[in-house]
């Protein structure tokens, strides 16, 4: 009795163990999964930042996915946090809570696709934006492993707005935003900005003289 409620636990964790340290000597991806990834929070020393991937498959008829397995690599100074939701099973393995550099997660239940799972991220106190995240799936068939496409993700700054407005501005009025154009624009609004500011101080101080002389 013994023996076969060891064989119980130990195949799960030894199907684990195997999709997660192979490594791929060619990229095939006979199911055509797909990994995507985006994250909400401020991206900033001491801040919490919650990690959405998603993964979504094409299989041709016949190809079923067995098992199922993601590694995501955070950037420095960032720490593994938890799951915090999923729309369908948790991983069976996961990371611990404070894990950094490489997390690997793996489903022995392979849950239903789409299948998107959110996890947070604390950025210690030595943080610097922006870094990358990176992760790719892995999975199985019938065969050897297989993997999706590589995705990085760019935790970055938040814009305040005004960049996002001057830029929507050149694009409304037939400018592209992404040329070198549109960037001289924004800094010549830039420029414009710091010296409409600096004579307005001027002014105050001009006008601070003025009324200090008359007394």
């Amino acid at each position: 009795m013994y023996r076969i409620r060891h064989a119980a636990g130990f195949i799960p964790a030894l199907l684990a163990a195997l999709m997660l340290t192979t490594t791929a000597t060619a990229q095939i991806n006979s199911a055509n999964v797909t990994l995507g990834r985006d994250y909400t929070g401020t991206v900033a020393a001491g801040e919490t930042v919650a990690v959405t991937i998603t993964i979504t498959t094409a299989p041709p008829e016949g190809v079923s996915i067995l098992g199922l397995g993601l590694r995501e690599t955070l950037p420095a100074n960032a720490t593994f946090q938890g799951v915090t939701a999923s729309s369908g099973s948790n991983p069976s393995v996961k990371p611990t809570v404070g894990a950094t550099g490489v997390l690997e997660f793996a489903w022995i239940d392979v849950p239903t696709f789409p299948y998107t799972m959110t996890y947070s991220v604390a950025l210690g106190a030595e943080f610097v934006a922006p870094q990358d995240i990176t992760g790719q799936v892995e999975y199985r068939t019938t065969g050897g492993a297989e993997f999706s496409n590589s995705v990085v993700t760019s935790l970055e700054v938040e814009d305040p707005g005004w960049k996002t407005g001057i830029f929507a501005g050149c694009a409304a009025g037939g400018m592209d935003a992404s040329s070198n154009m549109a960037d001289l624009f924004l800094m010549g609004m830039v420029m414009m900005a710091l010296w409409v500011a600096r004579r307005v101080q001027t002014g105050q101080r001009t006008e601070r003289l003025r009324v200090s002389s008359r007394r």
